[in-house]
């Protein structure tokens, strides 16, 4: 109550693809800034900024390059004001800055081929468990 308005932007984007045997990933989420009765914090880089690319020889393996917070050192500022008191802070997230990685990944499959039955979960006889065929 009685305070002025305020503005903020939040955008949060994400795909992947698959073409032929690349797949494609990546996820962006920014916030401009945030309020409290007494404070605003202001955001300088997205929380999340991430683009992967594998390439898979096989279904259980493949090579991957990933570029991890490729916009930068996440950072806030936060300012507080109450009366005559004043405050401001800056955080700067080391653990979040930019950071690409490549992976390489095989997954070993034992009766990759063999079907599972489910017949014991489907005829589960605990009660509040209602499983139809």
């Amino acid at each position: 109550m009685g305070q002025n308005a305020k503005n903020s932007a939040y955008a949060s984007f994400g795909f992947n693809a698959q073409v032929k045997n690349f797949s494609f990933y990546g996820d962006v989420d920014y916030n401009s800034r945030d309020y409290t009765a007494l404070s605003s914090t202001t955001y300088t880089h997205p929380s999340v900024a991430n683009i992967q690319v594998n390439y898979n020889f096989t279904p259980d393996f493949y090579v991957g390059v990933c570029l991890h917070h490729m916009t930068g050192e996440y950072q806030s500022k936060t300012t507080t004001e109450d009366g005559t008191f004043s405050s401001i802070t800056e955080n700067h997230y080391k653990d979040q800055n930019f950071r690409p990685w490549v992976i390489l990944r095989y997954t070993f499959r034992k009766n990759a081929d063999k079907k599972h039955k489910l017949g014991k979960v489907l005829n589960s006889t605990e009660e509040g468990i209602s499983i139809e065929r």
